[in-house]
């Protein structure tokens, strides 16, 4: 499987903070959930409506 571009630079970004292995986990998962939540879709195609 292709990895992504973007879960990769969280990961790097983590990894320069030092935040534990359990904590990448755990904001990885909820970064993931929370894209396919919104259908894969990029944030800037959703309509603003404020």
């Amino acid at each position: 499987m292709a990895k992504s571009q973007f879960i990769e630079s969280i990961r790097t970004e983590l990894r320069t903070k030092h935040y534990s292995y359990a904590t990448e986990k755990s904001y990885l998962h909820w970064v993931r959930a929370f894209i396919r939540f919104n259908g894969f879709k990029h944030s800037r195609s959703h309509v603003n409506y404020f």
